[in-house]
């Protein structure tokens, strides 16, 4: 729809990122992201994608991991194994 305009769009997928708006507690107890991305790391790459004209900027093997995941199965079990995950946080 735009590509005849000259303008691109790249959809990043950068997983967690390290920003301020992450919790480092809830509910007295430490979170622990997996695979904690640097902000600068994720623009780099994303640029750097973007340049390229590609569709997706997905940062770490981690994330293409889980997105794969997300193709393989249900929305359903993927909550109830993200839930499990999180079960410490909630009281």
């Amino acid at each position: 729809e735009l590509k005849g305009r000259g303008i691109s769009v790249t959809c990043v997928t950068p997983g967690w990122v390290k920003t301020e708006m992450l919790l480092s507690e809830y509910n007295d107890v430490k979170v622990k992201f997996p695979h904690l991305a640097l902000p600068e790391k994720v623009a780099a790459k994303a640029i750097k994608d973007a340049k390229k004209n590609k569709r997706y900027s997905v940062y770490s093997l981690y994330v293409k991991f889980m997105h794969l995941l997300s193709k393989l199965y249900s929305t359903r079990v993927l909550m109830n194994c993200w839930m499990f995950g999180i079960r410490k946080y909630i009281k």
